[in-house]
């Protein structure tokens, strides 16, 4: 016993119309595909366009206000250090230089010839030796600083408490 077939409605006759109909198909997907892709693009473009002028939006009050505020301040110099912190950093680097002397003369048994071989050589300071003494000199303020060797170094030594005192705040 032989079922009967069904009816051939949808059945095609030509296999390249089949093939045809198939490459339609996909032709269609393809393009269907590319257009979203397009237009998702388009999308992330013009949200990036948009929060880019939001950004600058918001950051212009405040590149304005510092504009304004710098132009206000053109003309003023900043005081980075007191007249005070200054005279003690003057100070804390001769009692360093003093010292140091001192440790090469004791460690040595004779002067250093500058204040570059003890290591001070880029302090701003002049170093003198006579016989058995020495000076420090600093000439870079406005009142010049000597130390005599053998004079107490408490002045120097204090002045630390200056500068500890700044860093504290």
């Amino acid at each position: 016993m032989t079922t009967p077939r069904p009816p051939e409605k949808h059945r095609l006759s030509r296999p390249d119309m089949a093939a045809q109909l198939v490459a339609d198909i996909i032709q269609q997907k393809v393009t269907e595909i590319k257009q979203e892709r397009a237009e998702a693009q388009q999308t992330v473009q013009r949200k990036k366009r948009r929060s880019v002028f939001w950004y600058f939006a918001g950051l212009l009050p405040l590149l304005v206000g510092l504009t304004v505020w710098n132009l206000s301040r053109r003309g003023d110099v900043p005081q980075v250090f007191t007249p005070e912190e200054l005279d003690a950093s003057v100070r804390v680097r001769m009692f360093l230089a003093a010292q140091a002397v001192q440790a090469y003369r004791d460690s040595l048994g004779r002067w250093p010839s500058s204040l570059a071989v003890v290591g001070m050589g880029d302090a701003g300071l002049v170093y003198e030796r006579m016989d058995s003494i020495f000076t420090v000199t600093d000439t870079t303020g406005g009142v010049p600083l000597i130390y005599h060797a053998g004079e107490s170094l408490a002045p120097f030594a204090n002045a630390y408490a200056v500068l500890a005192r700044r860093r504290s705040r």
